[in-house]
């Protein structure tokens, strides 16, 4: 219950991939239920991330926006920002061919998908 919530706000906090790489495992069937150091840093953080990061500003559809994109070995991410704040966050991991992109096309991935 504690992803589903936290996925409801996924696009006002930054890293939001990188931080619940920890955590994603435990939900499949197939995974033995083990809480570890590692999970609990993980909640901790995304439960402080969300609690007084998530803040964002609303858009003024008459301005300039910026898209700032990156991606990783693992995953994309990127924020969409108006007057030096953030807008939306963006982030996910990449799957098994993706992996395999150049990083350039992984770079432009994360534009597409922003």
């Amino acid at each position: 219950h504690f992803l589903g919530m936290i996925n409801y706000y996924r696009d006002m906090w930054r890293r939001r991939s990188h931080l619940l790489t920890p955590l994603t495992p435990l939900t499949s069937a197939n995974a033995q239920w083990e809480w570890n150091e590692k999970h609990q840093k993980a909640f901790e953080e995304i439960k402080r991330v969300v609690s007084k990061e998530a803040l964002l500003a609303f858009p003024d559809f008459g301005k300039e926006f910026h898209i700032y994109t990156d991606a990783s070995d693992y995953q994309l991410g990127a924020v969409i920002m108006q007057n030096d704040k953030p807008i939306a966050f963006y982030s996910r991991k990449l799957n098994s061919a993706q992996r395999r992109y150049t990083t350039g096309k992984q770079e432009l991935l994360s534009i597409v998908e922003t």
